[in-house]
């Protein structure tokens, strides 16, 4: 928070009491001081008070600071002319130009304002690294969901049999006798659902889960494959694929 929007004034007591320069003024001075510091506590520029063109009416600075500042202070234009000569005579507060100046309040602004940055720029900083972190875990998140992908994947595979498992199941199903007749059929259909992404063939495909349930149930429906009349093309593929002479 600025120090202007403050409620109070940061009033340094052990430096107010002590303060050599302050002591030399009169009680009348010191008065008008305090309700001076409290009118440059709100000022725009914290420390100062501007003396703008219309405030001009004199030669004297004082004197037209007096007339300025006596509007908003329990004091008449004189006293208050006279206090802001002898703490300028004082050096407690001083003239800059068209402004009257408090030297702490300005110091205690710089100090403020110099904070205030610091801790914006903290603030900056500290976003920078959370934004960093959660980009971080969600990146690790996205990494674990394709490793749990995979393992989706790799878990699939598992279940798939290979050909010697697939063969043998028909087999023992079958007997030696039919699967002699059938085991052309049932390499063409092992290879099939493989190229199929481990789906049934067909209008209605569907993924296969419990692969011996499905063979169990495709046995019946098998067509006998003539190798000796399969020459070209997909028959012919398979037959070199699992070393089948024709």
């Amino acid at each position: 928070m600025a120090l202007r929007n403050q409620p109070y004034i940061p009033l340094y007591v052990q430096d107010f009491m002590s303060d050599e320069k302050l002591r030399e003024c009169s009680a009348q001075s010191i008065g008008v001081y305090i309700f001076i510091m409290c009118f440059m506590h709100k000022s725009d520029v914290y420390g100062k008070i501007l003396l703008r063109q219309k405030d001009r009416q004199t030669k004297s600075d004082s004197k037209n600071f007096a007339y300025k500042l006596s509007k908003h202070l329990p004091f008449t234009t004189d006293v208050v002319e006279k206090s802001i000569e002898e703490l300028l005579d004082e050096k407690v507060i001083y003239l800059d130009g068209d402004y009257l100046v408090q030297k702490r309040m300005v110091k205690d602004n710089a100090i403020s304002n110099a904070r205030s940055k610091a801790g914006k720029k903290g603030a900056k900083t500290t976003n920078k690294k959370q934004n960093f972190v959660a980009t971080k875990v969600a990146t690790n998140s996205e990494n674990e969901n394709e490793v749990e992908n995979e393992s989706v994947i790799i878990s699939k595979k598992d279940k798939i049999p290979t050909i010697e498992e697939f063969m043998d199941y028909a087999k023992e199903k079958l007997g030696d006798e039919n699967y002699k007749t059938y085991e052309l059929s049932i390499k063409f259909k092992y290879d099939s659902w493989i190229e199929n992404d481990w789906k049934t063939s067909g209008i209605n495909q569907r993924p296969i889960k419990n692969w011996k349930t499905t063979l169990l149930n495709t046995l019946p429906h098998l067509k006998k494959l003539d190798k000796k009349k399969s020459n070209k093309g997909a028959m012919h593929s398979l037959m070199e694929k699992h070393n089948i002479n024709g």
